[in-house]
C-alpha cells in the first residue's frame, strides 16, 4: 500500500519527522548526557524545524563547554518567538515533560535523517531540472556538485562505519600486514624524521583528516611544500586547493627548497633586472616541467567557494588522476572557506567543515591536510606555544581531526614581543622567558629552529615534541639529526 502523504489537491507531500524531532529534543532536555548517544553522522541541519535546529545547536554548544542545558539556560540562546500559544520556555518544558525514554534515540535520529535525505533529494531533482533549462550548460561543474551532494545524502543514511565481522577482520588484517608498511597503498610518506616521530607514524594514512597549525610567517606553507614534494616524488597524486598562493608561487617555493635558488630571485627576475643566470633559468624550467608531468594540480579557489565546492574539485581530481596510490588533498586554509550556513558560531562552522572534509577523506580513500592559521589571541600569551584554543573555531574544531600538528618558531614570537618592549629591562625579561620555556627543556637554540608537536593525536603520544632547523634563505625545514658517517654507510 502506498503510504505517501498527499495534500488536498492530491499532490504528493514528503513525509516529515516532526514527532521524532520533538521526542529527541525532549530526551536531551530530560537527560543531558543522552546527547552523546547520537550517531556521528547526525547534524543540526537534519532538523526540518528551524527552531529545533537552533535548539540542538545551543545544546551542543553548552555540552561542549561542560555546561548543563535546560529550558532556563537555553532560553537566552534562542529567538524570542512563540510556538502556538506557548512561549519558548513553555515549549521546551512541554518537550521535556513528554519525553518517553532514551532507548529510541538511534531510531529517532534515523527517522530525522531519512526525512532530511528526502528533502535534499527533492531539492537535487529541482536543481537538476533547472540545469536542463539553463542557456549555457556547465555539465562538469554543475553535475559534479550535485553528485557530491547526493554522496553526502548517501553517507548520512549509513550507520557509523557499519561493516560485518568479515569485513572488519579483513580491514584489520590489511592494516597489520600490508597497510602498516611503507608501501604506496598504505599512505603518503611523511617528509621529516622529526615529524614522523611527532605523528608516531612514517605515513599520512588514507581516510584520515590532518591539520597543520601555525601563525603567519612561521613557515607552514614551506613545510607543506616539503610534504607535497615528498608525496609527488613517491608517485602520489597531489591537489592543492588554495585561497592564497598561485600555482607559480608553489612551484617556485619547491624549486627554492630543492634547487637552492631563492624564491625571491625566481619571481623578481626580469630582462631589465636579471637576478638569475641562464643555468639557473634552465634548472628552474626543467624542474617545473618535471613537477607538472606528475599527477599534480593547484586550484585557485574563490572567496565564494564552500566546502562542498572544494569536495567537488577533489572528487574530480581523484577520478582523473588516481593511479593506485593514495591521493593527498591540501587545503589552504580553513578560516577562509565559506560556510554552508553562516548563522552558527565559529566553532560550529569549523566543526561542520572538518566533518565534511573527514567524510571526503573516507569517500576518496585519500589523505586530507588542511592548514590552520592561528588566532591572534594566542600571540598575546607570555608563552605563545600553540594550544587547541588557537584553532579556527577553538576547542570544538578538534573533533573531526585524526591529528593536528603544529609548527612553532619561538624566535619569531620573541622578536615580535621585543619590537614592542618599553625598555631594555623588559627586553631582557622577554629573552629570558623565551629561553626558559623553549631552549632549556629541550637543549636547543632558539635561533633558527622550529618546534613540531601535536595538539591532537588519535594514535600516539601528543606530548612528544621535536625540533628542526629553519633555512630562511630557501624557506625550508631541515632535520637536526646528524647524517650517517661514511664509515657507517659502508
Amino acid at each position: 500500500m502506498n503510504t505517501q502523504h498527499r495534500d488536498i489537491h492530491g499532490a504528493p507531500v514528503l513525509p516529515d519527522a516532526l514527532e521524532a524531532e520533538q521526542a529527541l529534543l525532549g530526551a536531551f532536555l530530560m537527560k543531558n548526557d543522552s546527547i552523546d548517544a547520537i550517531p556521528s553522522t547526525f547534524e543540526a541541519r537534519h532538523f526540518e524545524e528551524r527552531l529545533h535546529c537552533l535548539m540542538f545547536e545551543a545544546m551542543q554548544q553548552l555540552r561542549a563547554s561542560g555546561k548543563t542545558f535546560s529550558p532556563i539556560t537555553l532560553k537566552g540562546m534562542l529567538p524570542n518567538e512563540r510556538v502556538g500559544d506557548l512561549n519558548i520556555s513553555q515549549y521546551m518544558a512541554r518537550l521535556m515533560g513528554n519525553a518517553v525514554g532514551f532507548l529510541s534515540i538511534p531510531d529517532w535520529c534515523a527517522a530525522i535523517t531519512a526525512a532530511a535525505a528526502r528533502r535534499e533529494i527533492h531539492s537535487l531533482a529541482d536543481d537538476l531540472r533547472q540545469i536542463a533549462f539553463e542557456e549555457e550548460l556547465r555539465i562538469p561543474d554543475d553535475i559534479a556538485a550535485l553528485r557530491q551532494r547526493l554522496a553526502e545524502v548517501t553517507q548520512s543514511l549509513m550507520a557509523d562505519d557499519a561493516m560485518d565481522a568479515d569485513q572488519a577482520a579483513d580491514e584489520y588484517l590489511s592494516a597489520i600486514t600490508g597497510g602498516s608498511g611503507q608501501g604506496n597503498a598504505g599512505g603518503v610518506p611523511v617528509c621529516l624524521p622529526e615529524l614522523q616521530t611527532v605523528l608516531s607514524d612514517g605515513l599520512f594514512r588514507p581516510q584520515r583528516l590532518y591539520g597543520l597549525l601555525s601563525s603567519s610567517g612561521e613557515g607552514k606553507t614551506s613545510l607543506t611544500m616539503q610534504v607535497v614534494y615528498t608525496a609527488l616524488m613517491a608517485g602520489h597524486p597531489v591537489q592543492i586547493l588554495s585561497y592564497d598562493q598561485t600555482r607559480t608561487e608553489f612551484v617556485a617555493q619547491m624549486a627554492a627548497q630543492v634547487l637552492g635558488i631563492e624564491m625571491r630571485r625566481q619571481l623578481e627576475n626580469s630582462a631589465e633586472h636579471p637576478l638569475l643566470n641562464q643555468r639557473e633559468i634552465d634548472e628552474c624550467y626543467a624542474f617545473s616541467r618535471k613537477i607538472f608531468s606528475l599527477p599534480f594540480d593547484v586550484i585557485d579557489c574563490k572567496s565564494e567557494d564552500t566546502v562542498s565546492k572544494l569536495a567537488a574539485y577533489a572528487t574530480r581530481f581523484c577520478k582523473v588522476k588516481r593511479n593506485g596510490k593514495t591521493p593527498l588533498i591540501v587545503i589552504d586554509h580553513i578560516g577562509v572557506i565559506k560556510p554552508e550556513d553562516p548563522r552558527p558560531d565559529e566553532g560550529t562552522k569549523a566543526k561542520a567543515i572538518g566533518q565534511r572534509l573527514k567524510s571526503l577523506a573516507k569517500e576518496l580513500h585519500a589523505v586530507v591536510l588542511i592548514l590552520q592559521q592561528r588566532s591572534g589571541s594566542g600571540m598575546k600569551r607570555s608563552n605563545p606555544r600553540p594550544i587547541a584554543a588557537d584553532l579556527f573555531g577553538g576547542e570544538a574544531a578538534r573533533q573531526p581531526f585524526d591529528a593536528i600538528f603544529y609548527l612553532y618558531r619561538a624566535e619569531a614570537h620573541m622578536d615580535n614581543q621585543l619590537d614592542t618592549a618599553e625598555d631594555d629591562r623588559e627586553s631582557e625579561k622577554i629573552r629570558a622567558r623565551f629561553h626558559q620555556t623553549y631552549s632549556k627543556p629541550f637543549d636547543v637554540p632558539i635561533e633558527g629552529t622550529g618546534e613540531l608537536g601535536c595538539i591532537k593525536l588519535r594514535f600516539g603520544d601528543k606530548r612528544v615534541k621535536r625540533h628542526v632547523n629553519f633555512d630562511a634563505m630557501f624557506t625550508k625545514y631541515v632535520s637536526r639529526r646528524p647524517k650517517p658517517s661514511q664509515e657507517r654507510m659502508l
